[in-house]
């Protein structure tokens, strides 16, 4: 079962200001939420909502019904447009334990949530030093097909961290980074996914993702990728980011032949002019 983050809305007393304040929250349950709040200092009591609910809008409902998605009883808004991106974008199910990763990181998602999406609400979520991190992790999880597994527990744990805490100092690293979006973090270049569909990922010529091979490298962690990437063409029917790659070469035209029949050599032409010298002498 997918655990979540629920948000809520606390009100409690700011001990700086002595004043009631109201904070909405992301957590579990109440009771974490409350102790997340002592620590940036507030203090009891507090009075905490039930979770927030968005109910979805008739718009979102009419578009499911038109794109034939099953409409969960008691889905939120936040549910729906879930629901609508997976079933628009073709995405897959997320493995289970990154979906552990992103509650286990204070995250909020949809539980209708798909692959894509999840990258995307990990990657924009997460703050700088956590971002650089998860983006070593999956740039490290690409070439060692590994893309399943936990990036908070995972055993290269401490060169994830090693290099994040060495490249947030990187401006252009930090720019480079940050001109990515999570989904497309999920494959690096041209790849075939094992359905057979050929995805275009993240740009393999970036500073972000050279620096953090380079760093992999060094530590052993990949030597080359075992993955044999080829361009292939993707059946029509494959998701937008499926990418076709087709070469057309035009033959070269044919260099017409040349006839030879009645061009006259230099025989002819010589024996032609004696017959009319020969003619002209014998006429005068």
């Amino acid at each position: 079962m997918t655990r979540l983050n629920f948000k809520y809305s606390i009100t409690g007393i700011f001990q700086g200001t002595k004043r009631k304040r109201t904070v909405i929250e992301i957590g579990p349950n109440p009771e974490f939420c409350c102790e997340k709040l002592k620590a940036i200092g507030y203090i009891e009591p507090f009075e905490v909502s039930e979770p927030l609910f968005e109910p979805p809008s008739e718009a979102q409902l009419n578009y499911a019904r038109k794109l034939e998605i099953k409409i969960p009883e008691h889905a939120s808004a936040y549910d729906m447009s879930a629901l609508l991106s997976r079933k628009e974008d073709e995405d897959r199910s997320p493995s289970p334990a990154m979906l552990d990763y992103a509650f286990e990181e204070g995250l909020y998602f949809s539980k209708y949530i798909g692959q894509k999406s999840l990258y995307n609400v990990i990657f924009h979520q997460l703050p700088l030093h956590q971002k650089a991190y998860f983006f070593a992790f999956c740039v490290y999880a690409f070439h060692a097909n590994d893309r399943n597994s936990n990036p908070g527990n995972h055993s290269k744990k401490p060169y994830f961290e090693e290099f994040a805490s060495q490249q947030i100092t990187n401006e252009s690293f930090v720019r480079s980074l940050n001109k990515h979006s999570g989904s497309e973090l999920i494959v690096f270049g041209e790849f075939r996914e094992s359905d057979g569909v050929s995805v275009l990922g993240a740009s393999k010529n970036t500073i972000a993702y050279q620096n953090a091979l380079k760093f992999l490298k060094e530590k052993g962690l990949v030597r080359t990728s075992p993955i044999l990437e080829k361009k292939i063409i993707s059946n029509p029917a494959t998701p937008k980011t499926a990418m076709r790659v087709t070469q057309i070469t035009s033959p070269k035209p044919a260099r017409p032949k040349q006839n030879n029949q009645h061009q006259p050599t230099g025989c002819i032409i010589i024996g032609a002019l004696i017959l009319t010298i020969i003619f002209w002498i014998i006429l005068f």
